[in-house]
């Protein structure tokens, strides 16, 4: 693998690491990191591909998280370790409080089959 590209190689090992994490074998690890760089090479070797770093992603993931946690009396807390201010804390809150709110029973349904 002298000349293996070392983007590739790369992604081979991270696997291979993540794969050991779940207790598969060295070398069975090795295997499934390589297959999936040659994989990734075949299909889109050649190819720009960005790859984006999720922030959108993560912070939903992370409003979800506070959410979750909250308990009306534990605000501090959570500003702290999530690093945000109480502000913007409030603000996760309101947007998950209606994000998840039950549905109104005296709204009709959008798509509702009207009874004949």
């Amino acid at each position: 693998m002298e000349n293996y590209p070392e983007v590739l190689k790369d992604l081979a090992d991270h696997v291979a690491f993540l794969m050991t994490e779940r207790g598969e074998k060295a070398e069975a690890a090795a295997e499934i990191g390589f297959k999936t760089a040659e994989f990734l090479r075949e299909h889109w070797g050649g190819q720009k591909i960005y790859i984006p770093k999720g922030i959108t992603f993560a912070a939903s993931q992370r409003d979800i998280e506070i959410y979750g946690r909250f308990r009306g009396t534990n605000a501090l807390d959570l500003c702290r370790e999530y690093k945000i201010t109480n502000t913007r804390l409030y603000q996760i809150i309101h947007a998950m409080r209606k994000f998840r709110r039950p549905p109104d029973p005296e709204q009709p349904e959008l798509f509702k089959e009207v009874a004949k």
